[in-house]
C-alpha cells in the first residue's frame, strides 16, 4: 500500500510540477524519504517484511522496485539536489547483485504501459527492464555509488524496530507501534527473526481476499505474538520504550497497555554477538492464559509424550485456533521447582542454532497443525502456554555454540541472565536507567549500559518501571470534551415510528451517509430515526430505517465475494458498546431481518450474529414499515423496517459516572447490487463503506450516560 500511495503521489507531483506550482518543505522532504523507507526494513534474502495485508516474500529484485529508486533519483535531479545516496546505493545493488548466479534474466517489462503491482520472482535487473517512465524521466547518466544495505533503524510511527548482525545476514525485530487500521494485524509485540535465507520467527503477511483462510493471517495466533486468553488483541498500540544499537550489544523494548481490557504486556529484546535474549512479560488484573507461539522450523524437546488436547480457543472468527488440526500438548506440565522451561531446535541437524525458553510460572508446549504461509502448505506450529495473573517468559536464541546459559527468576519476574560464549562471561540485568551487561573474560571485566529511550514524549518514567512490579492499571481513557455526553432518559420506548417528544432521538441523512459508488442522493436518500431509552433496568434501541426494498440473505448462505459475514451485505444494523472512545469494544453485533422463510416459523425475530467473542445476549425484534405507515421526510424511498434492541443495563461496561460508548450503524442493501449500497452512521458519515466488514472505531463513537438510579 505504501507502493500504491506513493505512485500516486508520483503522478500528483508532476501534474503539480507542469503547472509550476512546488510543493511545500514539509512535504516536498516526506515525498522524497518515500523512495527510500521501505527499503530501510529489507530482509537479508532481499525480500520484503510481510508486515500487515502485505504480500509474503516480496522481492526487491524486480523492475517496479528499480524503477521507484530511478523515480527517486530523478526527482531529485529536477530539483537540483543531491539525491538520497542510499537510494541510489541500493539502485546499484538491484543492478549488480553479489549472488548473481541465483538469479535469471528477465526482460520483458519494457513492452507494457501498465500500472500493476503485480509480484514476479527475483531476477537480474538492468535499464532496458523498466517501463515507460523511466524512459521518459531517468536521468541519463546514474550517479556513482557503492552498493547499499541497510543497518539497525528504529521507525517508530511505522512500529518498525531492527537490530542487524554479522553484515546484514542476522535480522531481528520487534513489531509495535500503531495497528495499522483496516488492513492491520493483531501483532503487536512481534518478533521477526531471520538468518540469511532461515526464516526463525517471521509475519505471514496475508493471503487470497476471497479464501477464508484470510482470517487465518489475521489472527494473532498466525504471529509470533502473544495471544490472551485464546482471543487475538484488541486492536490496541504499541508503545516504544527502548531503542539502542551499540554494534555489540543492542535492544529493544515496547509495551501494550490493555492488549485485553485490563492485561499489560512488555517484550524486551537484546541482540549480542551470536545470540539474543527475549523477555515476554505480562501484568493482569486478573489469572490469564498467555499463548506464544515459536518457529515452525524448530522442534521442542520432549514432545514425545504429547497427547490430543482442546486448545481452547475463544471461538471469533479471527482467531485462529479454528483453523487448527492434531492438536496435542505435552502431557506432562513443563515445570521445576523454580523456574519451567523447554528447550527447540533446528530441524537442520548440522545447524547449531538453538532456542531455549523458561519461566517463572508453569508453562506447556503445545503442537498443531496450521496452514502454511501463503503459497506453502500446512504444517507443524508450536506455542507455549503460560496461565497466571503475572509472570514472565525469557527466552535465548543463539546461532553460534554457547557453552552455558541461565536465568535467575522469583514471583517478581526477572533477576538475571548469565551467557557463557567461550571465555567470556555475559551477565544481564535490567536496572531503573535500562539494560546492564556485565562482561568477564578471565581477569579482565567491563560493562555495557543500554538506556531506556529519552526522546521527548517518548516515554514516562511510570512507564519505565519493571512491569512485573507494577500495579494493573484499570482501564482510563477520558472522552474527548469536544463530544458531547448524551443523556439517557427513562422512558419507555413507543412502538410507533414517529418518536415521542423529549425522547433522545438522532435523524440519520446525508450527513451520516457513508457511500461505496454512489452519493447519498444517487442512493435514493435513505434515512433512519434511532431513539435510546431506558425501561425498567433495559437499554431500548429502536431503529427505523428507510432504505427500500428488504434484501437479506438466506441464512448460513456462503459469501463468494470476500471474506466478510455475508450478512455485512444485508439490510441491517450493527451495534457496537464499549467503556468509551478510543477503548476497544466490549460487545457488539450484526442484526438482520430475517429471510421470508425464517419470518414464517418465527415473527418478528431477527437473525443476530455477536461479532465479539464475549458479547452476551442481545433482545431483538422487528417489523415492516408500510407506505401507510410512513412519515414525512422520506424523499424517494418507500419501505423500510424498524428493529428493536434490548440491552440489559447491567451488561453495559459504564464509567463510574455513568458513560459509555456506543456506535450504530444501518447498513443499505438495493436487490440490484450484490454488496451493500453504504452505510447510515450513528456518529457521522463520511470515508467509503469498502473493507469495513463489521467492524467500527471506537475513536469515532458517542457517548451516552445512563441514568442514576433513583
Amino acid at each position: 500500500y505504501h507502493l500504491f500511495a506513493h505512485r500516486g503521489l508520483w503522478y500528483g507531483v508532476q501534474l503539480l510540477r507542469a503547472a509550476r506550482v512546488p510543493l511545500p518543505s514539509k512535504l516536498e522532504r516526506k515525498f522524497r524519504a518515500g523512495f527510500l523507507t521501505p527499503f530501510l526494513g529489507v530482509l537479508p534474502d532481499d525480500t520484503l517484511p510481510s508486515r500487515r495485508d502485505s504480500q509474503y516474500r516480496v522481492s526487491i529484485r524486480q523492475w517496479r522496485f528499480a524503477e521507484w529508486c530511478e523515480m527517486g533519483i530523478a526527482h531529485a535531479h529536477a530539483l537540483n539536489i543531491s539525491p538520497d545516496a542510499r537510494l541510489v546505493g541500493t539502485l546499484h545493488r538491484l543492478y549488480h547483485p553479489d549472488n548473481a548466479d541465483q538469479l535469471y534474466a528477465h526482460h520483458r517489462h519494457q513492452f507494457s504501459t501498465a500500472d500493476a503491482e503485480r509480484n514476479e520472482p527475483a531476477g537480474l535487473l538492468s535499464r532496458a527492464d523498466l517501463s515507460w517512465r523511466s524512459l521518459l524521466k531517468s536521468v541519463p547518466v546514474l550517479p556513482d555509488a557503492a552498493s547499499w544495505s541497510p543497518g539497525s533503524i528504529c521507525l517508530p510511527a511505522q512500529g518498525l524496530a531492527v537490530i542487524r548482525r554479522d553484515a546484514g545476514q542476522t535480522y531481528i525485530a520487534l513489531d509495535g507501534g500503531h495497528t495499522g487500521g483496516g488492513h492491520g494485524h493483531p501483532d503487536r509485540l512481534a518478533l521477526t527473526v531471520q538468518r540469511g535465507h532461515d526464516r526463525w520467527f517471521e509475519d505471514p503477511g496475508t493471503g487470497s481476499y476471497v479464501e477464508r483462510k484470510l482470517h487465518w493471517y489475521r489472527s494473532t495466533l498466525a504471529h509470533a505474538a502473544p495471544v490472551i486468553d485464546g482471543a487475538s488483541q484488541d486492536p490496541v498500540p504499541a508503545k516504544l520504550l527502548a531503542f539502542e544499537d551499540r554494534g555489540g550489544a543492542g535492544w529493544m523494548c515496547k509495551r501494550v497497555q490493555n492488549m485485553k481490557p485490563g492485561v499489560h504486556v512488555q517484550r524486551t529484546i537484546v541482540v549480542c554477538d551470536g545470540y539474543f535474549i527475549d523477555l515476554l512479560e505480562w501484568n493482569a488484573d486478573r489469572v490469564v492464559r498467555i499463548d506464544l507461539p515459536v518457529p515452525r522450523s524448530f522442534h521442542v524437546a520432549g514432545m514425545s509424550c504429547a497427547q490430543p488436547a482442546d486448545p481452547h480457543g475463544a471461538g471469533g472468527l479471527e482467531d485462529g485456533f479454528d483453523f487448527l488440526t492434531d492438536v496435542v500438548v505435552n502431557a506432562h506440565p513443563i515445570r521445576t521447582s523454580a523456574t519451567s522451561e523447554t528447550a527447540f531446535r533446528t530441524l537442520d541437524a548440522d545447524s547449531c542454532d538453538m532456542l531455549y525458553y523458561a519461566s517463572n510460572t508453569g508453562m506447556q508446549a503445545w503442537r498443531a497443525d496450521a496452514p502454511g504461509p501463503p503459497g506453502q502448505e500446512r504444517g507443524p506450529l508450536h506455542w507455549l502456554r503460560m496461565t497466571a495473573a503475572n509472570g514472565c517468559l525469557i527466552g535465548i536464541g543463539a546461532w553460534v555454540d554457547l557453552d552455558n546459559w541461565s536465568s535467575t527468576v522469583n514471583a517478581d519476574g526477572l533477576q538475571s541472565i548469565s551467557v557463557t560464549d567461550g571465555d567470556t562471561e555475559s551477565i544481564h540485568t535490567r536496572t531503573e536507567l535500562g539494560w546492564h551487561i556485565a562482561l568477564k573474560a578471565r581477569h579482565a571485566t567491563s560493562s555495557i549500559d543500554l538506556s531506556y529511550r529519552a526522546t521527548p514524549g517518548a516515554t514516562t518514567d511510570a512507564e519505565t518501571e519493571n512491569l512485573t512490579n507494577a500495579s494493573a492499571a484499570p482501564l482510563s481513557i477520558t472522552s474527548p470534551t469536544s463530544k458531547p455526553i448524551h443523556d439517557v432518559t427513562i422512558i419507555p420506548l413507543d412502538t410507533a415510528v414517529t418518536p415521542i417528544p423529549g425522547q433522545l432521538t438522532f435523524s440519520l441523512r446525508e450527513p451520516h451517509y457513508r457511500q461505496t459508488e454512489q452519493t447519498w442522493s444517487e442512493a435514493g436518500q435513505p434515512l433512519a430515526n434511532v431513539t435510546v431509552g431506558v425501561l425498567g433496568d433495559v437499554l431500548e434501541i429502536a431503529i427505523t430505517a428507510i432504505t427500500g426494498e428488504i434484501v437479506v440473505p438466506h441464512a448460513h448462505e456462503e459469501n463468494l465475494l470476500d471474506n466478510e459475514r455475508q450478512d455485512v451485505n444485508a439490510d441491517g444494523i450493527e451495534l457496537f458498546i464499549g467503556p468509551e472512545t478510543n477503548a476497544p469494544w466490549s460487545a457488539s453485533w450484526l442484526v438482520v431481518p430475517a429471510s421470508e422463510a425464517a419470518t414464517q416459523a418465527e415473527p418478528g425475530r431477527p437473525r443476530i450474529t455477536a461479532t465479539t467473542v464475549v458479547s452476551p445476549e442481545l433482545g431483538a425484534s422487528w417489523s415492516r414499515v408500510r407506505r401507510d405507515t410512513m412519515y414525512e421526510g422520506c424523499a424517494g424511498m418507500h419501505e423500510g423496517y424498524v428493529m428493536k434492541l434490548r440491552l440489559p443495563v447491567h451488561e453495559i461496561p459504564t464509567q463510574p459516572d455513568g458513560t459509555f460508548a456506543m456506535e450504530i450503524i444501518v447498513n443499505d442493501r438495493p436487490p440490484d447490487r450484490a454488496r451493500r449500497r453504504g452505510q447510515l452512521v450513528l456518529s457521522g458519515g463520511g470515508g467509503f463503506a469498502y473493507l469495513r466488514g463489521d467492524r467500527a472505531d471506537s475513536a469515532d463513537a458517542l457517548t451516552f450516560r445512563l441514568p442514576v438510579p433513583s
